[in-house]
């Protein structure tokens, strides 16, 4: 069975515990800038008032002693730093940890540090970054160049800004930067084939859940208590996914169909609070624990702002009516959308805006007929949106098994789907 973020912490305490008694009688030199940067770290963290600095501040030769650093088998290098639940206060030193060059594990997790994370650039042999529970602020560095990082944990702080690029990270197997102040989109998630945990829940984060594809490796998905829009993406292969918590955001469309195989455990998944079409799934109640799974979750109002583009061009004839008539004239991909997305749109992925459409599709029923027809309900929406009223916006336009014939009845639904 594949280790928890909590099992994997306790065993690399007993890996330090480890290391750290191998090392304990050996002196050796590490480079004057790497002795440095140790010694950097405790005058900006208040190192007299850790609970255990035993050794630190030694002569030269002896920072392998010292309580909580780790240096290669020659004692040469420092290749960890294990200082959580130290009561480190103060912030990370201004000339950062970069000179810590052969760096793999860095622990300061748990203590009472603010200020902003350190520039990592250069950090190539960094694989476990763990910083969170502090009171750190600012954003969160650049972690391009990383390709040996497997754990990023930045989560219960107080860190604002965007969540950084992840591409590049093949080894990237948990990353944690949830209950903080973040903003801005997930950031693509494509090629991080061995990510296994991904948190950004309970921050401020908007657009769309990012396409989950070729994740083979997911097990836990939290992107709950945010503000993100648009449809839930595929879940198709995602054969290992056990939690998936989307819930108290702004998600719309069709829920997608669970992964097959699935592994989802039973009652530990949430999809509502949000905007999501109530859509019968056995499999989607089962991981909710709740029937139906859509219980808690209010569908959204049909609206005609398909691009959801807000202020000027909420409803505009030249985006929002061209693209229904388009959908109902059964155009997908980029001919759906090409030259019909107002300038402050936020629904603008065709894959979105389609599903969108599949969920409001009855409501564009404009006549009444029983069924939206581009040549007669997308004739009426997009003649009303340029202003047209009275004959003008039904003449030839109205089915002849039509229930809402005349101009003011037309018109009138075609509001109520303006609010």
């Amino acid at each position: 069975m594949k280790r928890s973020p909590l099992q994997h912490r306790m065993a690399t305490f007993v890996v330090l515990v480890l290391l750290t008694l191998a090392s304990g009688a050996v002196q050796a030199a590490i480079p004057a800038g790497e002795r440095a940067v140790l010694l950097d770290l405790y005058t900006s963290t208040n190192g007299a008032g850790w609970i255990n600095s035993a050794n630190w501040n030694g002569a030269a030769g002896t920072e392998c002693t010292w309580f909580g650093v780790v240096c290669d088998a020659g004692k040469t290098t420092v290749t960890g730093v294990f200082l959580d639940f130290n009561h480190l206060t103060g912030s990370f030193p201004s000339a950062g940890i970069a000179g810590l060059t052969n760096l793999r594990y860095f622990y300061v997790d748990s203590n009472q540090l603010t200020g902003p994370i350190p520039a990592l650039a250069g950090l190539t042999n960094l694989q476990y970054f763990i910083v969170n529970s502090n009171r750190l602020t600012g954003s969160i560095p650049a972690l391009t160049g990383l390709t040996n990082l497997r754990y990023f944990y930045a989560n219960d702080n107080q860190l604002t800004g965007p969540v950084p690029a992840l591409g590049g990270l093949p080894n990237l197997q948990v990353f944690l930067v949830n209950d903080n102040q973040l903003t801005g989109p997930i950031p693509a998630l494509a090629g991080l084939t061995n990510l296994q945990y991904f948190y950004a829940n309970d921050n401020q984060l908007t657009g769309p859940i990012p396409a989950l594809t070729g994740l083979m490796n997911l097990q836990v998905f939290y992107v709950n208590s945010n503000q993100l829009t648009g449809p839930i993406p595929a879940l198709t292969g995602l054969t290992n996914l056990q939690v998936f918590l989307v819930d108290d955001n702004q998600l719309t469309g069709n829920v997608p169909s669970a992964p097959s195989p699935n592994a989802l455990l039973a009652g530990l998944s949430t999809l509502c609070p949000n905007l999501l079409n109530h859509t019968s799934d056995p499999a989607w109640d089962a991981a909710t624990g709740v029937t139906p799974w859509y219980m808690d979750c209010v569908e959204a109002p049909p609206v005609l702002d398909v691009d959801a583009s807000g202020n000027v061009t909420t409803y505009d004839a030249l985006t929002d009516g061209l693209l229904v008539i388009r959908y109902l004239f059964g155009l997908t991909g980029t001919a759906l959308t090409n030259g019909a997305l107002g300038g402050t749109a936020t629904r603008t992925d065709p894959a979105a805006i389609k599903s969108y459409l599949d969920g409001i599709r009855t409501q564009l029923d404009v006549d009444g007929s029983g069924q939206a027809d581009a040549l007669t309900d997308g004739l009426l929406i997009i003649r009303y949106l340029f202003g047209l009223r009275g004959n003008a916006l039904i003449a030839g336009a109205v089915d002849p098994q039509a229930t809402r014939m005349t101009a003011p009845a037309i018109a009138t639904y075609i509001q109520s789907l303006m609010p």
